[in-house]
């Protein structure tokens, strides 16, 4: 999932086209004359100027009549359940593929006592909210944890960075209000929401208690989060952040880059909004069986490409993507993460050109297409022959390989492999086929890559038809 990746040598010509993630982004130039030149003092005193206007800045923005600068989005959780539920057997409900369930290590169990019980998160980020009535206890009796907090994920990373819906925000606060239960949202991408939605961010949190948004992805900063809430509750989170070791002194020199973010960054989200599209158009336009992404539901800086994994090994997708030979048109190593089983993840953020969409496109769609025909028509080929001498299990087949399984009472692999790379006067094709054979294995194996063109496939299919029905008549005969 998260793998650190070590920077070969590539090239002084190869650019590389890092897409795992919004949080790799850098610091503009303006934030860091901004950082440079910031005024300081110790923030656990509360002297720290350049803080202070951060936080009240980003408290007027949201709406919320206080803030709290942290290190991070998840400080930022961890203080607000804490927070919510000072009780020790109190729970949190949230969706089952929220980042706070799935990727915070269950700071809430660990640290706090706080127990989290999830609801199925649909495709687009929200849960029932009939099943959210069912959760909440009405009455626990002394065997029973107290439903103390309903969070929600805004917008939604591992459902591909969907935007909640404003209406269904409401029926949730109306929810929450009948049980006098507070909402948490994790709006670590909430400013790529609002941007989608066309709102002011203070309209996208409207309906929830406390709120918290990183700086340090989409917005660029280096580091930080902000929690906002009401004084009451921010009074608190800060005590919290003290026995977590969240307090910072000089902070300002890193809040600076945050006031340089919510003046500067926010408007421009929409480029990213448009680059992630226009992969996943591209992507879409192959009409790969293999690859597929659901083009209407890319909402925000966030893309998911999912994967045939009966076909397609996603680790070997990923080294293909950012491995440059030699002979490649498209100087251009691109990365990508994969949190899910069955899909890659491409996350746009402002250092990501419009130069770097259009490479990384032809990159993908290089190696989409070369694995997709290389796959369907060549395995396809050979599996419609349905010969007894050679064959392949289409439901095997990998990323970019094929095993031709092989068999014959005289003529051993060895024999059949080196006619492959024969090339004999009756031939009909030209064509010097080299492929894998180990002496012991009952099949060879066929890979392609990012040379082998189309011309290429309809050649190597050709040729093997060829021998293989040669093998096949002999194969007969023997019979």
């Amino acid at each position: 999932m998260y793998e650190k990746i070590i920077k070969a040598d590539l090239g002084a010509d190869v650019k590389i086209i890092d897409l795992r993630t919004d949080t790799i982004s850098k610091p503009t130039q303006e934030m860091r004359e901004a950082m440079y030149v910031a005024e300081l003092g110790d923030d656990v005193y509360g002297e720290d100027p350049t803080v202070i206007e951060l936080e009240r800045r980003c408290a007027e923005l949201l709406g919320k009549e206080d803030a709290v600068f942290l290190v991070s989005g998840t400080m930022a959780n961890l203080i607000a359940i804490m927070v919510h539920c000072p009780i020790r057997g109190s729970e949190v409900i949230s969706g089952d593929k929220s980042h706070t369930f799935r990727l915070e290590q269950g700071g809430a169990s660990q640290i706090a006592g706080i127990q989290t019980v999830t609801l199925k998160n649909k495709e687009d980020g929200t849960f029932d909210l009939d099943e959210l009535r069912d959760k909440i206890r009405k009455n626990p009796d002394i065997h029973e944890p107290i439903s103390s907090l309903i969070l929600v994920e805004n917008t939604h990373n591992l459902c591909g960075g969907k935007v909640l819906p404003l209406e269904w925000l409401e029926k949730v606060n109306h929810i929450a209000g009948e049980h006098n239960i507070p909402i948490h949202m994790d709006g670590a991408r909430l400013m790529n929401a609002a941007t989608y939605l066309k709102v002011t961010p203070r309209r996208v949190v409207r309906d929830v208690d406390s709120v918290c948004f990183c700086l340090s992805k989409g917005l660029g900063c280096p580091v930080g989060a902000i929690l906002c809430g009401n004084s009451q509750f921010i009074a608190k989170a800060r005590r919290v952040r003290k026995v977590l070791g969240g307090g910072w002194r000089q902070a300002g020199v890193l809040a600076a880059a945050g006031l340089v973010a919510i003046d500067t960054m926010i408007d421009r989200l929409k480029i990213d909004h448009e680059h992630a599209y226009e992969i996943a158009k591209a992507i879409h336009q192959t009409r790969s069986n293999l690859f597929k992404v659901q083009l209407s539901k890319v909402q925000t800086n966030i893309l998911l490409m999912y994967i045939d994994t009966t076909k397609v090994d996603i680790r070997e997708l990923q080294r293909r993507l950012q491995t440059v030979m030699d002979s490649d048109e498209v100087r251009a190593s691109v990365r990508c993460s994969s949190l899910k089983s069955n899909c890659v993840r491409f996350v746009l953020y402002h250092e990501i050109t419009d130069e770097d969409v259009t490479n990384a496109i032809r990159k993908i769609q290089l190696i989409i297409s070369c694995d997709s025909y290389f796959l369907d028509y060549l395995g396809g080929t050979i599996a419609d022959l349905k010969s007894p001498v050679a064959w392949v299990d289409l439901k095997e087949v990998e990323t970019n390989i094929i095993k031709l399984y092989y068999r014959h009472p005289s003529r051993g692999i060895a024999e059949f492999s080196r006619r492959l790379r024969e090339i004999e006067e009756g031939d009909p094709v030209k064509v010097s086929l080299v492929v894998s054979a180990r002496s012991g294995m009952d099949y060879l194996r066929l890979a392609t890559y990012w040379e082998i063109t189309d011309e290429d496939t309809r050649l190597a299919a050709m040729k093997l038809v060829y021998v293989i029905e040669e093998f096949g008549r002999n194969f007969v005969s023997k019979i």
